[in-house]
């Protein structure tokens, strides 16, 4: 017997204000532990970025933004063949981010909550594949899209306790230090139409076994 394998689309949005950024401050070269944070969500617009010397104190600031994604139905075992995350662009606020980079990565958990404060999303374990995001000029209110992220799908797929309904956390990070900037895109609380989304197509790899008679079938069936 051979197994007829199906290809499935599933497009997520993120729903109930479940996406924001955090704030990470640290003294110039001491990494080790954040001097400020802050946390925000439930607000119509998220950002991701970098200032340098802040308020000149010596101070290095990035913004970090989630997007939490709930319910994922890929079943286990499946093959990512493409997954792609899309924002929907705010030019008001933002600036100078044409030509600078981040990288989009998952938290590396099972199914993990969206993050409740700083901590959880500056803390977030990452998952080793990440995608890197260069940034050109945009226009306010269109949608744009991350570079492919299937294998950072693939490793959430992939681990142990990966489970067809889990949740999954999305992170812009790593922001480029080249100057001060930051880039805008609207968030759940904007209204309908707004929310982040993620594309993910892939085969299922537990396809029901079918005989030759029936493959035959399908197959004439589909060249008619």
């Amino acid at each position: 017997k051979r197994k007829l394998i199906m290809t499935t689309v599933t497009e997520l949005t993120v729903l109930n204000s479940d996406d924001g950024f955090t704030r990470a401050e640290y003294m110039y070269a001491d990494y080790s532990s954040v001097y400020q944070d802050g946390f925000s969500n439930g607000l119509t617009v998220t950002k991701v970025g970098y200032d340098s010397d802040v308020n000149e104190m010596g101070v290095e600031r990035w913004f970090r933004p989630f997007f939490h994604f709930t319910s994922v139905a890929i079943p286990v075992g499946s093959t990512i063949t493409a997954a792609t995350f899309s924002v929907r662009h705010v030019s008001s606020g933002s600036s100078s981010y044409s030509g600078e980079t981040l990288d989009v990565s998952a938290e590396d958990a099972d199914s993990p909550a969206r993050p409740a404060n700083a901590s959880a999303g500056i803390d977030a374990t990452l998952t080793t594949a990440n995608a890197t995001w260069t940034l050109g000029s945009m226009t306010n209110g269109t949608w744009y899209d991350s570079p492919d992220v299937t294998t950072v799908i693939q490793e959430l797929v992939d681990r142990g306790g990966w489970a067809s309904g889990n949740d999954i956390n999305i992170f812009l990070h790593n922001a480029s230090t080249g100057g001060n900037w930051n880039a805008r895109w609207y968030a759940h609380d904007q209204g309908s139409g707004y929310e982040p989304k993620l594309v993910i197509t892939y085969s299922d790899a537990a396809a029901t076994p079918i005989s030759a008679i029936a493959l035959n079938t399908y197959q004439q069936m589909r060249n008619n």
